[in-house]
């Protein structure tokens, strides 16, 4: 989807700062991490839950600037990780 057309269809508005949307992105980073007990098993044990929601929802903020709608762009920065998973 570009720009243009998420502009108009309402799922970015011009009212959006950066701080805004990135604070919907980390809440949604966070509750996919929780949904899925092996990622959040592993990230805790590890000690880099912190350093994975961060990365991710940066790389979801890119994604979303380009037209993703929140959602996409979080379940496809996080799809990524899949491999990291099983």
């Amino acid at each position: 989807m570009k720009f243009e057309d998420a502009f108009r269809k309402g799922t970015i508005t011009a009212s959006d700062s950066l701080t805004t949307r990135k604070a919907r992105l980390k809440k949604l980073v966070k509750s996919n991490v929780e949904e899925n007990k092996l990622l959040k098993e592993f990230l805790e044990v590890n000690h880099i839950k912190g350093d994975f929601i961060k990365e991710a929802t940066d790389r979801a903020l890119q994604r979303s600037v380009h037209g993703y709608s929140d959602e996409m762009a979080t379940g496809s920065v996080l799809e990524s990780y899949r491999p990291l998973c099983s």
